[in-house]
């Protein structure tokens, strides 16, 4: 899988969405605290920045959060402060994936319509609307556990793709146009009269 998303130097390679993809090795990470993180052998002088989301064999695995030259540390799924859009299968609902906080295996999507059609094994995706990956990567599939309501929506439990115990490659996104989008989305904070 490395090499298919390498080019000859082995650092990157262009994919069919518009984002380039960094290869990298996982030297540190943790698995069993609330806040989980990972730290990439690869920093600012590889094209490694900020904000840019992880992957793993195709899988979103995260994002980081800070760089230095040599070196990149990115918080993973499993880190219980934060949310990630998230989509089941194709053209299914859209809701928030979190980290329950105590399995390094699953997650929970949340805020699911009742009306939703899904079953166990279907594809967990990303939506791309957060900016850090591109649309229609895979996050994990849905559990065989029973959803379970929280007021009006459905709570869904999820298998990670990724064993985040045995991390050790990694690649970085590097999403076309992703500034200039940001700019876009900002503009609205400041509308011209």
């Amino acid at each position: 899988l490395r090499s298919q998303v390498t080019n000859d130097d082995g650092d990157r390679a262009p994919n069919t969405y518009g984002t380039q993809f960094y290869a990298a090795q996982v030297i540190r990470s943790t698995w069993t605290k609330s806040q989980n993180h990972f730290i990439l052998d690869r920093g600012s002088k590889h094209g490694i920045r900020n904000g840019q989301g992880v992957t793993n064999n195709g899988a979103a695995i995260g994002k980081i959060i800070e760089t230095t030259e040599e070196y990149a540390l990115g918080i993973p799924l499993i880190h219980a402060q934060l949310d990630w859009s998230a989509r089941i299968g194709n053209n299914g609902a859209i809701g928030r994936l979190k980290w329950g906080g105590s399995d390094h295996r699953k997650g929970l999507l949340l805020d699911i319509p009742r009306s939703a059609n899904f079953s166990a094994g279907d594809s967990i995706l990303t939506t791309g609307f957060q900016g850090v990956f591109p649309a229609d990567l895979l996050f994990g599939i849905v559990a065989e556990e029973t959803p379970f309501f929280d007021g009006e929506f459905l709570n869904v439990p999820v298998i990670w793709s990724t064993d985040f115990q045995a991390l050790r490659y990694a690649q970085v996104a590097e999403i076309k146009d992703r500034a200039l989008l940001n700019d876009l989305e900002n503009s609205m904070n400041h509308p011209q009269p």
